[in-house]
Formats: C-alpha cells, sequence, structure tokens
C-alpha cells in the first residue's frame, strides 16, 4: 500500500489541532545480512573532510555530525556520499547523494551499501527509506535485495 492503514483517520484527528500543509510517504527498507565488499568507500571525518572540497563543498561539516559518513572515491574523485540522517542508538536511517552526471552507474548503491557496513560496526541497524516516486532510490534499494518493512508518512 502507499498510505498507511489509517491515513484518513490520522489526517482528521491532526487537521483539528493545525492545518495539514504536506504529506509524504513511501516504503522504508531493510539490509539483508550479508553486505558486499565496497573498494573505493572512505569514511570520512571530521580529519579528512577535505576530500568533500572539490564537488561536496556544501557538505564539509556533516560528518561531524552524520556518522557513518561515507564517501564512494573513482579515480581519485569523490562521485557519491551516504550518511546518516536520522540517528537512533539502535537505528540509523541513510541519506545518499550522488554527483548528477554521474547518476545511474550504481554507486549511490555501492555508498550505501559501505554506509550500511559501517552503521553495523557500530552495533545499529541500518535502514533506507525513500519517497514512491523517487524511482532512482528504490533502485538502489533493488540494487542492494533490501526488504521492505514499513511505509514511512510525514505531515506537515
Amino acid at each position: 500500500p502507499r498510505t498507511p492503514s489509517y491515513a484518513g483517520a490520522y489526517l482528521e484527528s491532526l487537521a483539528h489541532a493545525s492545518p495539514i500543509r504536506r504529506q509524504w510517504s513511501g516504503p522504508a527498507y531493510r539490509f539483508p545480512h550479508t553486505l558486499p565488499e565496497v573498494p573505493g568507500a572512505v569514511r570520512v571525518t571530521g580529519e579528512n573532510a577535505g576530500i568533500l572540497a572539490e564537488d561536496f563543498a556544501d557538505w564539509l561539516e556533516d560528518p561531524a555530525v552524520s556518522q557513518p559518513f561515507v564517501a564512494l572515491v573513482v579515480k581519485g574523485r569523490v562521485v557519491s556520499v551516504c550518511y546518516s540522517v536520522r540517528i537512533a542508538p539502535e537505528v540509523h536511517e541513510a541519506g545518499v547523494e550522488t554527483l548528477p552526471d554521474l547518476r545511474g552507474r550504481g554507486y549511490a548503491s555501492r555508498g550505501v551499501a559501505a554506509w550500511a557496513s559501517a552503521v553495523r560496526s557500530h552495533g545499529a541497524c541500518p535502514v533506507y527509506s525513500t519517497s514512491w516516486d523517487n524511482t532512482s532510490s528504490q533502485a538502489v534499494a533493488r540494487r542492494l535485495h533490501l526488504t521492505r518493512f514499513a511505509v514511512d508518512f510525514h505531515l506537515t
């Protein structure tokens, strides 16, 4: 299903408190037990964040708060980054960005796999979610053989 079973009830109940301006929904995925090794994956910290300067300069501050933060380096260039966007002691959720001119080549899925391994090395569970209309992000989930376990439903 594209929305939770009780979406109508949620909307009706919350609309009494404040107008709902936006709805967002999409699948949430869990990772398989085995993840591939990822050549070219580099853990990014405050100490080596300079590797982001050329193509991901807007991300230079993020490694300090979005750990684990992984860069995928191909031929000396960072082509994709994956990092924790929601962090709880037991669970981390992925955020991923790939250079626009290099999308569709599997770089995002490789970076996400390396990030998931890093999350597991910290003793937490990695999860990945997207919107129903983000077919590129859903392709990442398919490439990694992720399993849908829930539907995210956001209201603002």
